[in-house]
């Protein structure tokens, strides 16, 4: 959520509490941020998540990059829920290395 952004929609009186500008031009900053999942690198789906697919750009962006390749010697994964699927997929996941609480405010997500 950057200043300009917040002037753009009229919120001038918030203040900013969390920003993360993905400046770096080839990795995460993993004091925020974590690669796969909380539990690893597979879920109900027919992808495996792995650290390669996600990148930084100079504009600031994350690229979460899915290959329809299989990168792994995972092939079938028993998902409880959704039965066995194929990992035919390569792709890569993000979330925070710790949760965030607002009360109240404004959240804005650029995607």
């Amino acid at each position: 959520l950057t200043a300009n952004y917040v002037s753009a929609i009229g919120r001038e009186g918030l203040k900013l509490i969390f920003e993360d500008k993905f400046d770096s031009s080839s990795t995460l900053n993993t004091s925020i941020w974590n690669y796969n999942y909380p539990w690893g690198s597979t879920y109900n789906h027919q992808a495996n998540m792995i650290r390669r697919q996600v990148t930084t750009n100079e504009l600031g962006q994350v690229k979460l990059t899915a290959i329809a390749t299989r990168t792994s010697n995972i092939t079938n994964l028993n998902t409880g829920d959704y039965g066995i699927v194929n990992v035919n997929y390569t792709s890569g996941a993000i979330y925070t290395s710790s949760f965030m609480t607002l009360k109240r405010g404004l959240t804005a997500v650029s995607m």
